[in-house]
């Protein structure tokens, strides 16, 4: 999204109820088994290539801007990978790009984590890491869940987001099922 700046309140008022209209949809679909996971991140990256949406430049100033990059970052790193996995006639410098733009994207989103954490003084947060089946992911991947938000339910793997939620009273060390388990133990 173009910043604040260059659009009226009631604009990126607007545009952000659009977009968690889109957003709780395509979450409630997934949920239901009606689409894949696959499908789910295809419709999220559909949503900003179409509307040629860009996230909201730092400092956010709301939770609803830091969900907006922290989706939008989470789909194109995603989007990437699947790049990445896909490309069977890309050229190892394509590949090279592909992981870079996803590692990037990675970066990104988990800065908007940050973001969001700081905005809400890191009140009504629970964080734990995941039973995963991967066991490239277990004891790395964990959970982020804004408790007054039930669709506000985060990844990471960023030691530095670890660190500052255990010393914030946030993190258990015991792993947990994920909350939404089915799309966090699910290929794409």
């Amino acid at each position: 999204m173009r910043s604040t700046n260059e659009h009226n309140n009631s604009t990126v008022a607007d545009f952000l109820e659009s977009f968690f209209t889109h957003r709780t949809l395509l979450i409630r679909r997934l949920a239901s088994g009606e689409i894949t996971k696959r499908f789910y991140l295809e419709q999220c990256h559909d949503y900003f290539e179409v509307r040629a949406l860009k996230p909201f430049r730092l400092p956010i100033k709301t939770f609803e801007e830091g969900m907006m990059n922290y989706q939008y970052h989470n789909t194109y790193a995603k989007y990437y990978k699947m790049l990445m996995d896909e490309s069977y006639t890309a050229t190892y410098a394509e590949i090279k790009a592909y992981e870079k733009k996803m590692d990037e994207h990675y970066l990104l989103k988990d800065q908007a984590t940050l973001a969001l954490l700081e905005i809400v003084s890191y009140k009504n947060v629970e964080a734990y890491y995941l039973e995963m089946r991967s066991e490239r992911l277990t004891g790395k991947l964990f959970e982020i869940v804004f408790t007054d938000r039930p669709l506000a339910i985060l990844h990471s793997m960023d030691v530095r987001i670890q660190r500052k939620l255990t010393l914030q009273g946030c993190f258990a060390e015991d792993a947990k099922k994920s909350l939404i388990d089915d799309y966090v133990n699910t290929k794409y």
